[in-house]
């Protein structure tokens, strides 16, 4: 899971856009001789904007900088880099700046790129960590890929509730350098089982003898280990923290997740969902994320993306035939010609819009299982709705253009039944593969839209036959 760290060294309260050189500012880096230069440069200097330009300078110069670089500026840096750019970073410069850069990182950080490597790369990154670290990653590991357990950072504050106030601002004087979120304080008692969580805002306004007992909140929301990941975000979304404790099954804390950890979640859901949508299947996700997909070969483009096209294709000439069913009908009234495209491309956009709302709505949890019937109907109306407005509208333009009130009917009444229909096709297929245990997501545009053009083409060419050929032009 490449990741993408919105983080940043100093907070951005200023309402102007931020500007630097920062291709210069990195020569300058290089170039300076004085630790006094090199501190003031890195105080303006922002790890997002050092990555993006880093990866523009020539392999050596990247090596050099990054040796240039303070350990906690430059794991920040990596942080924001693709796997295999750390991973080469990390192997070309010398070993005790690797592992000093490593030890800087955040735990969940080391996992994913561990996880992104192939196992002797993998190995050769072990072997730098501690023994301390290496545990820590190595559990993290055992997590599946997509759960809370595996996005954990182990970097957190940890205190006893018999600790006086004063012990804890003492303790994080020492380890708050370390600690991935500074917000809360995390209260475990000798087993590492969490008892409560402290504000920091609470213990730096309390008396310096004031036991945490007496702070902390003893009803903590947390998650399990296991917990998918998208649970874990939508959790951390309702309640609006800044992080989240990860257990395990013995009440032990494993980690916290931050926000930002979240942000990569959504994102990476998000990439997932649009390919689904675009017909790539849940393994196509996994295997051809976006910069593969644009990297890979032809043939595993081909082999990722061409089953669809045929299922389209095929779709496309079944449309045909029912085209040619109809034949006579369109050598009848030739001018129902003009508005094939008009009734199929509002099908499609309404059909799209219903699976989106769908699937939006499953992964919010905002859809409830008890009440399905009803949004399936609300979401049917919705379509009939929209297909009367824009049918009333398209057909008056159909009756004036062809001098026929019966072809603007037949117009109006396969736009509102097309997108009544394509409403239902959008909302409930979707619904019908998740209660079938298939990933909704599968309920493709290319699946939806081939679907809606068969049948609002046979209510076209059924209603213009019934109320036109049959009756006489």
């Amino acid at each position: 899971m490449d990741k993408l760290r919105g983080k940043s060294r100093a907070g951005g309260g200023s309402s102007m856009p931020y500007e630097r050189n920062v291709a210069e500012d990195l020569q300058n880096l290089l170039q300076a001789t004085s630790e006094e230069q090199r501190e003031q440069l890195l105080h303006e200097l922002q790890p997002f904007d050092v990555a993006e330009a880093l990866a523009e300078l020539p392999a050596e110069e990247q090596f050099r900088l990054l040796k240039s670089l303070p350990r906690p500026f430059a794991a920040e840096v990596l942080e924001h880099l693709d796997h295999d750019h750390q991973y080469h970073l990390l192997r070309r410069v010398e070993e005790n700046v690797a592992q000093e850069i490593l030890a800087a990182m955040p735990s969940d950080a080391i996992s994913d790129l561990i996880r992104s490597l192939h196992r002797r790369q993998a190995d050769r990154l072990l072997n730098l960590l501690s023994n301390e670290a290496r545990g820590q990653i190595h559990e993290l590991l055992s997590y599946p890929e997509d759960s809370a357990g595996a996005l954990a950072n182990v970097a957190y504050l940890r205190v006893r509730e018999h600790w006086p106030v004063s012990q804890v601002l003492e303790h994080f004087r020492k380890v708050g350098q370390e600690a991935g979120i500074m917000n809360y304080a995390y209260v475990v008692d000798s087993k590492g089982r969490l008892c409560g969580v402290a504000s920091l805002r609470d213990l730096l306004l309390s008396d310096g003898q004031t036991p945490v007992s007496e702070l902390m909140h003893s009803s903590v929301v947390s998650v399990e280990a296991d917990t998918d990941q998208e649970d874990a975000a939508r959790l951390l979304e309702e309640y609006d923290f800044a992080a989240l404790p990860v257990l395990d099954s013995d009440g032990r804390m494993v980690g916290i997740i931050t926000h930002d950890d979240i942000l990569d979640v959504v994102e990476e859901e998000a990439t997932e969902d649009i390919y689904r949508k675009g017909g790539l299947s849940v393994s196509d996700v996994e295997l051809l994320r976006s910069k593969r997909l644009l990297q890979a070969s032809l043939l595993s483009v081909l082999r990722v993306r061409f089953p669809w096209l045929l299922f389209v294709l095929v779709g496309g000439l079944v449309a045909g035939m029912v085209i040619g069913r109809f034949e006579a009908t369109l050598e009848a009234v030739v001018g129902l010609a003009f508005f094939i495209p008009v009734i199929m491309d509002m099908g499609g956009n309404v059909g799209t819009q219903a699976s989106t709302i769908f699937v939006r709505g499953l992964i919010l949890g905002h859809i409830e299982p008890q009440r399905v019937a009803r949004y399936v109907l609300r979401e049917v109306a919705s379509g009939l709705t929209m297909g009367a407005i824009t049918g009333v509208a398209a057909g008056a333009v159909a009756a004036l253009w062809q001098g026929d009130v019966r072809i603007g009917l037949v117009v109006f009444l396969a736009l509102t039944l097309t997108c009544g229909i394509a409403s239902l096709v959008g909302f409930g297929f979707p619904w019908l593969l998740h209660r079938m245990g298939f990933d909704p997501a599968a309920a493709s545009d290319p699946l939806i839209t081939t679907v809606k053009d068969i049948t609002g083409l046979i209510i076209y060419f059924t209603l213009a036959t019934t109320l036109l050929t049959r009756v006489g032009v």
